[in-house]
């Protein structure tokens, strides 16, 4: 189910608008102020906000601009008693999606709804092809000399030739959706549809949806049918990122999918038949997850016919000078710089760094690095150019092998919250969605 943070501080209209939103079949949060309007949306990731303007406290202007900082794509509409070109010219510079004037009818608020609806959908759309144009980039940033990685290469294009399912494991960061991209195009299904679904960026209610569809009618808001993720897959490869997050209420209906090639679509009764190769991806411990109840043995033998599990960088450490130097080139053309190298000394300091966010991570440092260099001409970057956290860790070059990774991990995401603004720029820097950064906070205890 959709859902809508509504935020006034006039009860009636908390009220009453609230009640008109129920029945378009949006789930409604209600919030009287802007600190109040935060919480719940960092908690319940609403698609839709409608934000008065004139607020007490933090007005709809400003607080237009904090939901965006949380979630870049919620659709927010400003209500405002104070209608004017004034008002309206404020709330787009902000972020606003659109404004609407006090007093409105139930009939401009359900047109309102369905226009949301409408962009939400075409928003969906325009990210699922940027994620499949982001793998296609992907392709060429696996450079390795590491003889883990050209193993496990070697075992993912002989599996590739096959229609046996796939899991690929390893920690953020590392390349999983890359290495599920490159299958695809080994493989006969490479002129077909390559589909992805994270599981990790969609409640549980819109995943059934989203991995099987569903036909009008099926529930409060299905106002049309909808083919879900498996259907568009057909002939081709559908990718279930972060398998780990999938519900165990849609655990058996993906077995069963795996057996039978056959799915439901949520509403309909009539069993529809694809032919989908499906590789699926985790960053998350699925074993022990078996043995908490929180994932079936079963799903993950059928997932896992043929098993890769990427090595982290800090495990391929000779891939490093490889990788800065293609990330180097790459960043260099992107920002119409000159030709760029890192002297002796940051090059060591990238050595010696245990980088938690593998390969994602050093691509970020190194395209930061690019945009800082002062000059566009030929340059050469020392390591008081590389962020704090790579130049302070380890001076010595000796890891401290006392230090689980999990607590690495949880210091190292502690030190990007405290020198970020918003989660949604820490989410960017770790390499990670926002959903993942907020787990992992919950995880650690992290404010």
């Amino acid at each position: 189910m959709e859902k809508v943070i509504l935020v006034d501080d006039d009860k009636n209209i908390l009220s009453t608008l609230g009640i008109a939103l129920e029945s378009l079949g949006l789930m409604v949060f209600k919030a009287s102020t802007g600190q109040e309007a935060l919480i719940i949306t960092n908690k319940e990731k609403p698609q839709f906000a409608l934000v008065d303007l004139k607020l007490s406290g933090m007005d709809g202007i400003k607080l237009t601009k904090e939901l965006l900082k949380i979630n870049p794509s919620i659709l927010i509409v400003v209500i405002t008693a104070y209608a004017a070109i004034e008002t309206a010219v404020q709330s787009i510079k902000a972020g606003a999606y659109d404004y609407i004037a006090k007093p409105f009818t139930p009939a401009q608020i359900t047109h309102l709804i369905n226009k949301l609806r409408k962009v939400q959908s075409l928003q969906q759309e325009v990210f699922s092809l940027q994620e499949r144009l982001k793998d296609i980039r992907s392709f060429d940033d696996f450079k390795t000399k590491s003889p883990k990685m050209i193993k496990l290469l070697e075992s993912a294009k002989k599996a590739a030739v096959s229609s046996a399912s796939i899991l690929i494991t390893g920690e953020t960061g590392t390349g999983k959706d890359a290495i599920a991209k490159m299958i695809h195009d080994w493989s006969f299904r490479s002129e077909n549809a390559f589909v992805t679904l994270n599981c990790a960026t969609l409640s549980e209610e819109l995943l059934a949806s989203e991995l099987f569809g569903h036909v009008k009618g099926a529930f409060t808001g299905a106002v049309g049918d909808k083919k879900g993720k498996v259907e568009l897959a057909d002939k081709g490869t559908l990718f279930i990122d972060e398998i780990g997050e999938l519900p165990l209420s849609l655990q058996s209906s993906l077995l069963r999918f795996l057996q039978y090639h056959e799915f439901e679509r949520v509403g309909d009764p009539h069993p529809k038949k694809v032919d989908v190769r499906v590789i699926s991806a985790s960053n998350r411990d699925l074993n022990g997850m078996i043995s908490d109840g929180l994932f079936r043995e079963d799903l993950f033998f059928r997932l896992g016919v043929v098993e890769l599990q990427i090595p982290p960088l800090r495990e391929r450490r000779e891939d490093i000078p490889i990788l800065v130097k293609y990330f180097l080139e790459k960043f260099s053309l992107m920002n119409e710089k000159g030709k760029i190298r890192f002297d002796s000394s940051a090059l060591q300091k990238m050595l010696n760094y245990n980088w938690p966010g593998n390969v994602r991570e050093l691509m970020n440092v190194i395209e930061r690095c690019v945009i800082l260099a002062e000059t566009e001409t030929d340059a050469i970057i020392s390591k008081e150019l590389l962020p704090p956290r790579i130049i302070e860790e380890n001076k010595d070059g000796a890891f401290n092998s006392n230090v689980t990774l999990a607590e690495m991990e949880r210091d190292y995401i502690q030190q990007v919250l405290q020198r970020t603004p918003s989660q949604q720029e820490a989410a960017e820097i770790l390499g990670i969605d926002p959903a993942t950064l907020w787990r992992k906070r919950k995880k650690y205890g992290l404010t």
